[in-house]
């Protein structure tokens, strides 16, 4: 994934996501500091099971 310019995050937080004309805007918290940042990407894939937040956005 890397050589294709992606970045796996762990140890985050999805809290709000939105969507923008040429891609999504991610809202997380970083679940060790707490800090909030934000990551805007082309696609959103959400890996962390059916039952979770993103999938069910």
């Amino acid at each position: 994934m890397a050589a294709a310019g992606g970045e796996v995050l762990f140890g985050v937080q999805l809290v709000d996501l939105g969507e923008e004309s040429d891609g999504v805007v991610a809202s997380l918290v970083d679940r060790h500091s707490g800090e909030p940042f934000q990551v805007r990407a082309r696609y959103l894939i959400a890996a962390d099971g059916a039952r979770s937040g993103p999938g069910s956005w």
